[in-house]
């Protein structure tokens, strides 16, 4: 089962309305199955903690909000991507599977009304 996380931090272990330093926001997504794993990542530059007037909040959240589009427009062409593999894969399944069926009753068309040895039925 595929497993996927999103998490934004600003690279410190302090919350990110409250760090003093000019550390940068990533924003993170990490998918996880048993075929492989895949991780997407944008970083955007934080607020200076004393520039935090309601300007920059607003600047600092639709930088956040854009690159949340653009992370999840990446993960959506990622899974995309992933489902027209798993489908092929399936494909090429039920062909061999579909062209086992079809010799298997062109057997019995051409041994309709007979009997064949081995056949119990």
């Amino acid at each position: 089962m595929p497993i996927s996380k999103l998490e934004a931090s600003n690279g410190t272990s302090t919350p990110m309305a409250s760090h003093t330093e000019h550390a940068p926001t990533v924003l993170k997504a990490s998918y996880q199955s048993p075929t492989g794993l895949a991780d997407f990542h944008h970083v955007i530059a934080a607020p200076v903690s004393h520039a935090l007037n309601s300007e920059a909040k607003t600047q600092y959240l639709g930088e956040l909000r854009a690159s949340s589009r653009k992370l999840q427009d990446e993960i959506n062409k990622f899974l995309t991507e992933k489902m027209d593999e798993d489908k092929k894969g399936q494909n090429q399944e039920s062909t061999s599977g579909a062209s086992l069926q079809k010799t298997q009753e062109e057997l019995e068309e051409e041994n309709y009304g007979e009997e064949v040895a081995g056949d119990d039925t």
